[in-house]
């Protein structure tokens, strides 16, 4: 996979699946070419569960000019979907989002997370 204006991108998420219910792959190996020229792999362990879908997120697989996925093991088949790949207005939309459902939920998950940061003494804060 490659950005079709040919700009370095960044790799977050995606959505992983065995596709066959006969002998499914059960990894996948994830390399990205870095636009310096060095490269990053993951290999992405399957859950087992025959046409399901995990989501597995990626750290350190930034500024990449291309990023290949390949099945391993089993008929060497797999589902790939909801790739996120961020541009900045992507970003930005995705913090509005958050904020927005921080404001929608006061008893969600981001709203427990800001109360304890609120419980905690201002030296040991890191949001201010």
């Amino acid at each position: 996979m490659r950005s079709g204006a040919g700009e370095s991108f960044a790799l977050l998420f995606a959505d992983f699946g065995e596709s066959t219910l006969e002998a499914p792959s059960t990894s996948v190996l994830v390399t990205g070419l870095l636009s310096d020229g060095g490269s990053i792999s993951r290999v992405v362990e399957l859950d087992g569960i025959p046409l399901g879908f995990e989501t597995v997120g990626f750290s350190g697989f930034t500024d990449l000019e291309s990023v290949n996925f390949q099945a391993l093991g089993g008929i060497e088949r797999f589902s790939l979907d909801n790739i996120l790949v961020p541009e900045p207005g992507t970003l930005f939309l995705f913090g509005l989002g958050i904020l927005v459902a921080m404001r929608e939920r006061p008893d969600g998950f981001a709203a427990r997370w800001l109360a304890r940061i609120e419980d905690l003494p201002a030296s040991r804060r890191f949001v201010r």
